[in-house]
């Protein structure tokens, strides 16, 4: 199954459901990603204050990837909490 996740405020609740997916728990991914168990919350309720390095070090522990793809111009650009 894949997601689209357009937005910044979409990827923590698409992370935190792919995770309850996987029936693990933030302590799990914790120790299967070699991140703390705070830094996996914050990925799930505030991305933008994480690196890539975690963000792909969860990924991996949660056995998923990360997968770009062009989409149609946009008219109006996003602004504030969009990007």
């Amino acid at each position: 199954m894949s997601f689209v996740i357009p937005t910044l405020s979409q990827l923590g609740p698409t992370l935190r459901g792919f995770r309850r997916q996987r029936n693990l728990t933030q302590t799990e991914v914790g120790r299967l990603s070699g991140l703390q168990q705070k830094t996996v919350s914050i990925l799930e309720t505030h991305p933008e204050r994480c690196t890539l390095v975690s963000l792909f070090k969860y990924l991996s522990a949660v056995e998923a990837s990360l997968s770009l793809a062009p989409i149609a111009p946009l008219r109006h650009p996003p602004s504030g909490d969009d990007w």
